[in-house]
This record gives structure tokens, sequence and C-alpha cells, in this order.
């Protein structure tokens, strides 16, 4: 069962390099790394060549985004790989341990070749976990993230769950995993190849960045396949203002341009058309008006509701949205 680690990478080539480096120390040796360079202009991929010759580079024109540049290293798998392959698709800006891979591959084949994803904490602070999946209710347009999961879990395990910053190894390793997400985020998760043979490759057209590993995940949970996180394959992820998303600190008060990035940005979690396209292909039509609601009030909140006049008015324009909301649930 070999291990295909699919790596998209735009510049940053010693984040790229330190991955790599990681890559090469783990203990599961059936690893094959593709490296999709799309369009680095630091020298990435000859840096690459020259330290990693095994390493298989494949070249974009900087527009592949991170959906084209997995489909491409997804169909470059396909092309080469077996039957029982896996794809990891990896972020350049994460770190793990030696037995990362090994764990992610016994966890999926212990569940029947589940798909698998990461336990994620902040490269440097352990304190912050990060969310790398939900579980989706569209009808009352309710998302319950992994870290409210884990949680549930650790109450089930009479475990400690009132500080979940504090969280040990130990207690992680006692819960095992999350079961039950209807989606997962690329940031390190294990895809048996027969989901890309089954459900298709990434979207690239309605998905060129943002949202594309969400629809793809959510599309294989409804093919059948089981979607988990392992909270033994534990990674840290590294964020910064270079790397291909709009990062702002939630506290931060932002410019107008700030907001109307957060809105409209390809780079953005919350750009408003790949949000609404978004429900338009997952969720089911009687309840997509409350939850296109639901993503707009979301959007405006994390732009607008965070300049200096958006605290000011914040109050009378959610107002006016849970108005709106309610007309909608009345229409459903």
């Amino acid at each position: 069962m070999t291990v295909h680690i699919l790596i998209p990478v735009h510049n940053q080539a010693d984040l790229t390099l330190t991955c790599l480096r990681a890559v090469g120390r783990q203990s599961y040796r059936d690893v094959r790394t593709v490296v999709i360079d799309d369009g680095s202009t630091d020298g990435t991929g000859e840096r690459i060549r020259r330290e990693f010759p095994d390493v298989t580079v494949l070249a974009g024109d900087g527009n592949l985004w991170w959906t084209g540049a997995m489909a491409m290293g997804a169909r470059h798998v396909l092309w080469q790989g077996g039957c029982d392959d896996f794809i990891l698709s990896v972020n350049h800006d994460i770190a793990f341990g030696d037995d990362y891979v090994a764990t992610l591959v016994q966890t999926s084949v212990d569940n029947g070749r589940a798909i698998v994803g990461s336990f994620c904490r902040k490269h440097g602070d352990r304190r912050v976990i990060i969310d790398q999946g939900c579980r989706m209710v569209w009808k009352t347009a309710r998302r319950t993230t992994s870290i409210e999961l884990l949680g549930d879990q650790l109450r089930q395990h009479g475990l400690p769950a009132d500080r979940l910053d504090e969280v040990s190894d130990d207690d992680l390793d006692t819960v095992g995993v999350l079961r039950g997400l209807d989606w997962l985020y690329g940031r390190g998760t294990l895809i048996p190849v027969e989901v890309l043979e089954r459900v298709g490759n990434f979207d690239v057209e309605r998905f060129p960045h943002y949202g594309g590993d969400t629809e793809f995940f959510y599309r294989a949970g409804r093919a059948g396949f089981e979607l988990m996180v392992s909270l033994r394959a534990r990674i840290t992820n590294v964020e910064s203002e270079e790397t291909t998303g709009v990062h702002h600190r939630e506290a931060a008060t932002l410019s107008p341009g700030q907001a109307w990035r957060v809105l409209v940005s390809r780079r953005s979690s919350y750009q408003l058309a790949m949000g609404l396209r978004f429900v338009d292909v997952c969720c089911p039509r009687p309840y997509r008006w409350r939850n296109k609601l639901v993503f707009i009030r979301t959007a405006l909140a994390l732009s607008v509701g965070r300049t200096r006049i958006g605290r000011l008015i914040g109050w009378p324009i959610r107002m006016v949205l849970r108005a709106a909301r309610k007309v909608g649930c009345r229409q459903t």
C-alpha cells in the first residue's frame, strides 16, 4: 500500500524543504512524494530537485491554486498508482512526527479504508487547536466543528473537557478517533485511491481554492465512505500572511480594503461567491435559503463587522439578518 503524498506549493521554499525532510524520516517507508509547484518564483522547484532527487515535481503556471494543484497530483497518482494505494494531502507548512503516515494508514485500514484527517494544533502554541472538519445539519444550519466533537468525546470517556487548550496527548490517544463527520479539510488527510475512482477528482471549476477540499470530502461521504479524524495522527500548522489565504486575527480591526478582500478574494474562506456556491452544490434544496443567509451573516460579521464603522453599526445589521433568517425559516 503505497502512500502518495501530494504537496501543493507556491513559493516558501524553506517551509517546503522542512516538510520534505519530515517526510523522509517517516517510519512508513512505502511513500512516494509529489510536489505540485504552481509557478513559484523563489527557486522552490530547483531546490527540491537538488536536495530531494526522488521527489516528483509537477509544474504549474501559477494559476492552479490549491484545488487545481491537488487535481493535477491526483491524476498523476491514478495514472501510475496501485488499486490499494492512498493519497495523502499535505500542506507544505505543517510539521509532524516520524510515525505520522503509519498512524494514518493503520487508522484507515482498521476502519474499512476510511478517509482519515489529522488532529491539528498551531505551531509553537499547542493550546490552540485548529478545526479539521465538521458535522453538518442542513435543516437547522447547525455546524458542529471537530473541536466541539472532541469535547463531547472527552466527556463521554469521563475525561476533562472544560479546557480543550490543555488536553493531553494521553487523553487524545484514549479517545482515538472522531467519527460521523460530513467533511474534512485538506490539511493532512489520507484518501484511499478508490475514493477518486468512485466520486471523481477535485472540482477545479467551481471551487478553485477554498471549498475544493470540503466539497470533495462531502461528495465522498455521500458516496458511502466514512470520514474521521485520527487524534493520534497529530500535526502542527504554521499560518502566515504569505500563504494563499486571507488571515486576520479575529480581534483585529480591519480596514475597508481588508474587509472587502474577505468577501471577494479567492484567497478567503469567506468569499461570498464560493460560500453560496458550496451551499447550492451540497445543501438539500429545501434548506438552501436558510444556509445561505447564515453564511452571509457570518461572512459580514468577519469582514464589515470588524471594521471601525462595522463595530459601531453592527447591532442593527445583526437585527436585519436575524429577521431575514426568520423569513427564510418560515419559507422552508
